[in-house]
């Protein structure tokens, strides 16, 4: 049986690509001239995972980097394929421009950021990270961060409140972290009388009258009686807005027509073995269960003998204790015996040696008054 699915297995592995590259080699046939070229197509949604991102890229354009699928000013999507692929600076991502029919890089909307650079063909339609929210109990944002940098929390030490991993020690004085990064939690604290928390969380001495000690700073400074509020705003560079992007080759591999025609049939072939594979190995594993089942019965049973051969050997010690503990029971009786006969022959004893005595005492008597009577005459 396992040597006919075997040769079952290999026979269509073999076959399978031959069969399925005729009307794959048709279609991409048709498709040739109008997926390979650099017009763009709107569509209802990009590719949602990396698979099916791939097979899109080989069935459309016969390449993984080639294949592009952006959004456009508008909202929509658009697929199409070109072979130079356009770099993306961080903070922002690639948008698609009819007007310009190119490709364009928008600054992260917000709430998001990108960190790192990529290329046109590897961008999604947004930036790739969110940015944190400082919103935990006696959290305060610390620096609210760009398009390409993480937002950063620090606890409100103006407050009272202090971050609990750093009530021990604060050798290099942090007062902000990054959430995504660092796990944190904010905990009450109260400084002694006269004394307050500083940005790194120590308790310190309290400004003196006439200064203060301002928002994130670690001295305390003069009060102006002038001093007014300064408000400070971020843009966007104006790199991302006016800077024309730059057209770059991407290098790529290149495939042949043959090679992508031959990939799909290939698949197909290597999913079939993999589910022959899959068959033979719950057999295996039904037979192995089986196998399993018998020994754990035979485990069973030999646990059960040995079982039953402790109860007999229990059973047996207890006999045996009993028999010794009769046997020395009756050492103990006999013993009781011995010693109550003794005592009674010391008894009976001591009885007819006081009534001995008793008599000779009395024949004395009676020979005195022999003697009396012999002197009186």
């Amino acid at each position: 049986m396992l040597v006919k699915v075997l040769l079952t297995t290999l026979v269509l592995f073999l076959i399978l690509p031959v069969i399925l590259s005729v009307p794959i080699q048709t279609f991409m046939k048709d498709q040739k001239e109008a997926d390979t070229s650099n017009t763009p197509h709107i569509v209802e949604f990009c590719p949602l995972n990396e698979w099916y991102w791939g097979f899109k890229a080989l069935s459309k354009c016969g390449n993984t980097s080639y294949y592009h699928c952006l959004a456009t000013n508008e909202g929509r999507f658009v697929e199409f394929c070109n072979e130079s692929s356009t770099w993306i600076e961080k903070g922002t991502y690639a948008v698609f421009s009819f007007a310009y029919n190119s490709i364009v890089p928008r600054s992260c909307p917000s709430g998001t950021y990108q960190p790192t650079g990529r290329w046109s063909h590897e961008s999604t339609s947004l930036c790739e990270k969110k940015m944190s929210a400082c919103v935990g109990i006696g959290e305060v944002v610390c620096d609210d961060g760009n398009v390409t940098s993480d937002r950063q929390c620090r606890c409100d030490y103006a407050d009272n409140w202090r971050m609990e991993h750093l009530i021990q020690e604060n050798p290099l004085n942090t007062s902000c972290v990054l959430p995504s990064q660092t796990e944190f939690m904010c905990v009450r604290f109260k400084c002694p009388d006269g004394r307050e928390l500083d940005p790194a969380y120590k308790c310190v001495e309290k400004c003196q009258e006439g200064f203060h000690r301002p928002n994130g700073s670690f001295q305390c400074l003069p009060i102006s009686i002038s001093e007014s509020g300064e408000t400070i705003t971020t843009s966007i560079p104006s790199e991302f807005t006016t800077k024309k992007p730059k057209i770059e080759l991407h290098p790529v591999v290149r495939l042949t027509q043959n090679q992508v025609v031959l990939v799909l049939p290939i698949a197909v072939a290597i999913v079939v073995v993999v589910s022959a594979c899959s068959v033979l190995m719950s057999k295996c594993k039904k037979n192995s269960s089986t196998e399993k089942q018998l020994q754990n019965l035979a485990k069973k049973k030999l646990f059960e003998r040995q079982a039953r051969k402790k109860h007999r050997l229990k059973l047996e010690r207890n006999r045996r204790r009993s028999e010794k503990k009769d046997r020395l029971q009756v050492k103990v009786d006999k013993a009781l015996q011995k010693m109550e006969e003794r005592q009674r022959i010391r008894k009976e004893k001591k009885r007819l040696l006081q009534l001995g005595e008793n008599q000779a005492d009395g024949a004395c008597g009676n020979t005195d008054d022999l003697n009396h009577v012999t002197v009186e005459i």
